[in-house]
């Protein structure tokens, strides 16, 4: 197949994913996936980015167990190729699954995976949104003693990346778990 042929369906796909028209977005991204597995990219992360993809078209679909099957696809093609940032995300796109099926627990453990490879990487802002995610899953499985040290571990990354706007917002949410205790 073409180039030509793959950009069509990305396009086909993220078109439909704003119109909201999930089952023909899924069945694009399938269909680029099947023509990746018979004649693969010069790049293997192109695997992973449309598996994370079908995930993600799944979450907004409320196909949660299926969109965390496709992460968990991806996480694999990600460690194969070493790339430790598209393998973050996964562990972050499977813990806010998790959240969204209220199994906080779970959420939990897997945006500490998360967590622990954009520690790993330097990368400051995936972390704070970890922190963030995880004191979300803490508040809400009523440990708000843990969910207010990850909130203030949160604000303190943002400040250190000067980002004045997720600081305001982990204040607000710093506020809001007062109230709850």
């Amino acid at each position: 197949m073409s180039n030509d042929t793959l950009k069509s369906l990305q396009i086909t796909a993220d078109t439909c994913f704003k119109e909201k028209r999930f089952t023909e977005a899924l069945a694009a991204l399938r269909k680029y996936l099947h023509i990746i597995s018979e004649e693969p990219p010069a790049n293997p992360v192109i695997k992973g980015r449309i598996l994370s993809n079908m995930g993600i078209v799944q979450v907004e679909s409320r196909q949660y167990r299926d969109a965390i099957e496709n992460f968990k696809a991806a996480i694999c093609v990600f460690q194969a190729a070493a790339d430790n940032l598209g393998e973050a995300q996964q562990w972050g796109n499977i813990g806010s699954s998790h959240r969204d099926l209220a199994e906080y627990d779970n959420a939990i453990s897997n945006y500490r995976k998360a967590l622990c490879l954009y520690e790993k990487i330097g990368h400051t802002l995936g972390a704070a949104d970890q922190c963030t995610n995880i004191a979300y899953a803490y508040a809400m499985n009523k440990q708000h003693d843990e969910a207010r040290k990850r909130y203030h571990q949160a604000a303190d990354l943002y400040e250190k990346i000067k980002d004045e706007q997720k600081v305001a917002m982990t204040q607000k949410n710093i506020a809001a778990l007062e109230k709850m205790t």
